[in-house]
């Protein structure tokens, strides 16, 4: 197995230094963390899925249009900078069709600006883009900077032919999705309700069940907002009605407007399941589902909320809602949800939903226990016609959850229909989308098309094709193609300086682990690559996506991740696949074996130093790198962790007041025990903050929310026990970081400290003499920590091996003890 590595490393390797040659020059210069965050990228206007999938053209009904949001992080102002552009598809397509040669960059279609905005704020500018008036008007929430107590988050609508804005909703608190119809005049939009601790303004109060943070932090809104429904008439601004119940729980809501205006699918949450459910779906029966909604223990936790949504229907003219059927959806589990109209408002299409279980088929009400399916829904009827099936995440909702393997496809997030009625459902499987699955409906039943759709004749409606095209090496750009021509070309050029910097080059890898468990991650070289030389490696987590261009880290998201900066400093940089299992015992020992794998895979080559190996871990996989860090004997010099959450003394307390399962759910990671009592000697064996005594690598802690961060309690004991540990506090930053200033920060800050630990290097500049004053003190304290850690290790397996000699000694005694009740059984009954 090693020899085929070396061969397709040796392969890869040819293939960059190929590229490589032509790519480097004198006139080049070093790529720099300031130029990933001034980068101009394509945003997605759906922010809910701008960090998990490519964003989306918004294409104007009559297709004579187009719209992108580009944003672009300015140093110099501290703010991001927002522009809204605007196509014209004929001028597009007369330039995809031009025959001369000659016209290069400059000749590109000008996309009209139509609006540019600078914000201080961590949300886009530009939400949820929108097209309204016949094509004529872009509606989208605008995110901008308060003036005069305006409440950012509003609705607002551009007519595209004077660039007017005009302001539609005026809510007190934000916006969060809206739909309009502009015959009807209607606005149904969703808002979230406060759920600020109101006792935080009296003299005293009962404590209860709340949350630490919500008692030091009054205004700390947790559980996160409930979401409520409103519909508006245009033009009257501040004059909204509810519509239905206040629906509770961490979901993004979802509006889909009928084309009469009449009616709405909307996304609400389940607040409390009904036994059917419960009894009835399985991936309701996990581990995490089982505590968390028949477990849930009222002197400790708060409600669970959002585990269980279903699709709603919204009669616009009396403000009901209703079930659209008795089934939940499939959000978080097999996907993204949606739904799309047909022209007669008279059915709907309603993706990634389970099916009710009341079919009069006993089989088939079986088959519905674990399936998600896209289904069109009669609204006149009821009835239901099955289009196809998806798959769900495997062990979504924890231990135990239903994978659903035997479905064929992936999981669903996005589909379309054409004018001609042609529907196209796209589906992500574990690394990569799926080929899209095209359907038509003949005889009132939808039939997948078997043909290749390139045999379809375009018509001059569809003939125009916007797409974004990138990789791992490509920054993404505007590619438009003429489905009748067939010409393509690229159309913008957003990142013109790009082509006098130097990039690592970025090559797809794959690797085992021990447990036969197969990884995927893309490998980033130092653009002067040294033959025979070895480099450290830096590993960053969450994610490779092949289609996708890596500047720093995976799908947009820069928090602590630095891939190119990393390389351009001289080292290697594996972007690492993330696991579809949660952060249980075993998905955390599933990433240590995949990260020891893959550092064999890359020490194999001799590409890389052992003995100079850091990690990155943000958000949920903060605890694999603690995992790796407590418990691998593979050394990791240096490491950093993110704003993750953290299961140890103090992330166990601060789980009290929280959602179910709170702190039940840290007792079932620490292997179903509780700390006290008879159980109280596994718990300490199970719980990481209590064995930090073996922490050999330096660790950099960053925090971006303003709360209690449940990574404190790990802190403290690091700083007690003078091993080398920073915390950094980023004040008014969001859990994707997304500030100019908050980017500089995080993604320097870490390449100064891999290049200290790995490289012992250090910047010169003056500013940052204290910085390495701080390090030089955390390299004494490891010194002094590291011959402790290793005693504490030995300790550790020691005592487990105690452990397995005493449990098999124990359990030889009880088969001793039954096998002996067993001859007095005999004797007696004789």
């Amino acid at each position: 197995m090693f020899a085929r590595v070396i061969i397709l490393f040796a392969i890869a390797l040819a293939t960059f230094d190929q590229a490589a040659a032509g790519q480097l020059t004198e006139s080049k210069r070093t790529f720099m963390v300031e130029d990933s965050i001034e980068m101009t990228r394509i945003i997605d206007p759906d922010v809910r899925y701008s960090s998990i999938y490519a964003p989306k053209i918004q294409v104007s009904p009559d297709r004579k249009y187009f719209a992108i949001a580009t944003r672009k992080g300015n140093l110099a102002t501290g703010k991001n900078d927002y522009t809204l552009i605007l196509y014209q598809s004929d001028e597009v397509l007369a330039f995809v069709n031009e025959t001369d040669n000659s016209k290069g960059k400059s000749d590109f279609p000008k996309g009209r600006v139509l609006v540019r905005v600078s914000t201080s704020l961590n949300e886009a500018a530009f939400q949820q883009l929108a097209w309204v008036d016949d094509s004529q008007a872009l509606a989208f929430i605008g995110w901008f900077d308060p003036q005069d107590g305006d409440t950012s988050g509003q609705v607002y609508k551009l007519d595209i032919n004077s660039n007017h804005i005009q302001k539609l909703t005026n809510h007190p608190r934000s916006v969060t999705r809206f739909a309009l119809n502009s015959t009807s005049q209607k606005i149904l939009y969703a808002s979230s309700v406060s759920r600020r601790n109101e006792d935080g303004d009296k003299t005293s109060y009962l404590a209860g069940v709340r949350n630490i943070n919500h008692i030091v932090n009054p205004d700390w809104e947790y559980p996160e907002p409930a979401v409520q429904y409103y519909i508006q008439t245009i033009g009257r601004p501040g004059h909204s009605q509810a519509v239905g119940q206040v629906y509770k729980g961490f979901f993004q809501p979802n509006i889909w407007l009928s084309p009469n205006g009449g009616k709405a699918v909307v996304v609400t949450a389940r607040n409390n399941p009904p036994r059917h459910w419960l009894d009835g779906y399985d991936h309701l029966k996990s581990d995490f589902g089982r505590i968390a909604l028949e477990g849930f223990d009222e002197d400790t936790m708060m409600p669970r909320e959002d585990l269980t949504t279903q699709y709603g229907l919204i009669d616009i003219s009396n403000a009901s809602i209703r079930p659209v059927f008795d089934a939940p959806t499939g959000l978080w589990v097999a996907g993204q949800v949606g739904a799309l109209w047909l022209p007669d408002s008279a059915s709907v299409i309603l993706a990634n939903t389970a099916l009710p279980l009341d079919s009069a088929d006993a089989k088939e009400n079986k088959g519905r226990h674990q399936k998600f399916s896209t289904v069109e829904y009669n609204l006149n009827t009821g009835f239901i016609t099955h289009i196809i099936d998806h798959a769900a995440k495997e062990s979504v909702l924890g231990p135990g959850a239903i994978a659903n393997s035997g479905t064929s496809g992936g999981r669903f997030f996005g589909f379309s229909i054409d004018s001609t009625g042609l529907l196209k459902i796209e589906q992500l499987a574990k690394r990569e989308n799926l080929p899209d699955t095209y359907f038509e409906k003949k005889n009132g039943l939808w039939v997948q098309l078997t043909a290749p759709l390139s045999e379809r004749s375009p018509d001059n409606n569809d003939r125009l094709d916007i797409a974004i095209q990138q990789d791992a090496n490509i920054p993404p750009e505007l590619m438009a193609t003429d489905n009748i021509t067939e010409r393509k070309r690229v159309i913008s050029d957003f990142n013109p300086l790009f082509r006098n910097l130097t990039f690592g080059k970025v090559v797809a890898t794959n690797w085992e682990d021990q447990t036969g468990r197969h990884w995927q991650g893309g490998i980033v070289y130092p653009p002067n690559l040294e033959e025979g030389k070895k480099y450290p490696l830096v590993i960053q987590t969450h994610g490779f996506y092949p289609k996708q261009f890596l500047i720093d880290g995976p799908n947009d998201v820069a928090s602590a991740f630095a891939a190119q900066a990393l390389a351009n400093n001289g080292m290697v940089v594996l972007q690492m696949q993330n696991l579809e299992a949660p952060q249980d015992r075993n998905s955390r020992l599933h990433y240590q074996k995949g990260f020891e794998a893959a550092i064999d895979h890359m020490d194999v080559s001799g590409l890389i130093e052992r003995e100079k190996v850091g990690l990155i871990g943000w958000s949920a996989t903060g605890l694999d790198v603690q995992q790796m860090l407590l418990h691998s004997e593979y050394p990791i010099a240096a490491a950093t962790i993110a704003d993750s959450y953290n299961i140890g003394v103090f992330g166990y307390v601060n789980q009290f007041g929280a959602r179910a399962p709170g702190m039940a759910h840290i007792e079932e990671i620490a292997g179903g025990v509780v700390p006290w009592g008879g159980e109280l000697d596994s718990w300490v064996a199970n719980n990481p903050t209590l064995h930090l005594d073996r922490l050999k690598t330096p660790l950099r802690y960053e925090q971006y929310e303003n709360n209690l961060s449940s990574w404190w309690g790990t802190y403290a004991f690091l700083r007690r026990q003078h091993k080398p540990v920073e915390y950094f506090v980023f004040n008014d930053a969001s859990h994707q970081i997304m500030k100019p200033a908050h980017r500089l920060s995080s993604q320097q800050g870490n390449v100064d400290w891999f290049s200290f630990w790995l490289k012992d290097e250090e910047d010169l500049d003056p500013a940052k003499a204290d910085q390495y004053k701080r390090w030089h003190k955390l390299r004494e304290q490891q010194e002094k920590s590291v011959p402790a850690a290793i005693a504490a290790r030995k300790r550790a397996d020691a005592e487990k091996a105690n452990r397995a000699r005493y449990r098999e000694w124990l359990n030889s005694q009880t088969a001793a003890n039954d096998d002996d009740a067993m001859d007095i059984d005999v004797v007696v009954c004789q």
